[in-house]
């Protein structure tokens, strides 16, 4: 399954506008996204793959490069996380100041499930850092957050969008083992790594209700903020506003 979620670089590379430049600009905006909705760590390396596999088959514009990453939250947030978690059209559109309209969001949303085949059970990098964490000695909360500021620093570089989510969740949890004077555990993680991809089924418990295009009316939640504006709009062609600017890497 980590094969075939995996997008590729060679591919990215060959997107007419999109420069590797303005991947940390994105990154940055979903984790604040992400944040605020207290989604699942989960949901933010899979919306991160998502949007690393629909740019490896689709040509995508800078100006909507921030709309498929919104979208992508979007798919991996229903997948994920609970009904009253998942954010709704009108908070993502306020989240991009307006940048689109909500009909885009629903529109992607549906552009990006078919060009991945409806495929969006990644095992993700979280996910396989869990199991990590678990198998024989329980590790202590403190590695384990060393180790996912590791992870999480691996989403901002296109050098690791190769590397299997098993191998990235175990070299974090090895260098954060190794940088708080720990062993590093190499038979034990390894053998993690080896187990069958039964590993990931679903949990057993009650079936979580999803939330679909129209539920998104009914849904009642506090406004939320958009973003920091932490990158000033200099005029960039296709960026709209402020928090556009940001994505596209002003």
């Amino acid at each position: 399954m980590q094969g075939k979620t995996t997008a590729s670089v060679d591919l990215i590379d060959q997107q007419p506008e999109l420069q590797w430049y303005m991947r940390p600009y994105l990154v940055d905006f979903l984790i604040e996204i992400h944040q605020q909705f207290r989604l699942r760590p989960e949901t933010l390396y899979l919306a991160l793959n998502i949007v690393d596999r629909y740019v490896s088959k689709r040509i995508v514009f800078k100006k909507h490069y921030q709309l498929v990453g919104c979208a992508s939250l979007w798919i991996a947030a229903k997948f994920e996380d609970a009904k009253d978690r998942v954010p709704t059209v009108p908070e993502l559109c306020q989240m991009c100041c307006g940048a689109y309209d909500e009909s885009a969001f629903i529109q992607m949303e549906g552009h990006v499930l078919s060009t991945i085949n409806w495929v969006i059970g990644h095992p993700t990098t979280e996910a396989w850092l869990r199991l990590a964490c678990v198998s024989g000695q329980l590790e202590e909360q403190r590695t384990q957050h060393v180790a996912r500021f590791i992870m999480e620093i691996t989403l901002f570089h296109k050098e690791y969008i190769p590397f299997k989510p098993s191998d990235l969740a175990l070299a974090s949890l090895l260098l954060a083992r190794y940088m708080l004077g720990k062993s590093r555990r190499v038979s034990c993680l390894l053998s993690v790594a080896s187990r069958p991809a039964l590993t990931f089924r679903a949990r057993p418990g009650p079936r979580r209700e999803r939330a679909g295009p129209s539920d998104h009316a009914d849904a009642r939640r506090p406004p939320r903020r958009a973003p920091r504006h932490r990158f000033r709009h200099r005029g960039q062609e296709g960026a709209s506003s402020p928090c556009a600017a940001r994505a596209i890497g002003a």
